[in-house]
């Protein structure tokens, strides 16, 4: 029995989570620490060489209930797990990256400021 439309995608955020957040970003960084030590005067960059797709939601192969809602459905879906990484990841950073009197102190002169 097939999954429903649905739950297909939403089965893709496993992949984005585990595969294009998680791999890809450390997959890139490996690549570009090996040329650093094979090439050391170079500054070489590895260029983009993957291009992700998906077919989930729109491959229309058949399946009575896909159609261009379930499309629309699936984009939206994407763009919103998409903004919500970035949103995460934002406030991962800000909380890391962010100042804290309890934690660090400052000049009288600063606070004046």
């Amino acid at each position: 029995m097939r999954p429903h439309i649905l739950e297909e995608i939403k089965m893709g955020g496993y992949y984005l989570n585990e595969i294009l957040y998680a791999a890809l970003p450390e997959l890139y960084a490996e690549l570009e620490q090996l040329l650093r030590d094979a090439y050391p005067a170079d500054q070489l960059v590895v260029p983009p060489f993957l291009r992700v797709g998906t077919w989930i939601g729109g491959d229309q192969d058949g399946n009575p209930n896909v159609h261009a809602n379930t499309l629309l459905e699936a984009l939206r879906w994407q763009r919103a797990h998409v903004v919500e990484h970035y949103r995460s990841s934002i406030q991962a950073l800000a909380q890391e990256y962010s100042h804290s009197l309890r934690l660090c102190s400052i000049t009288q002169q600063l606070q004046e400021s």
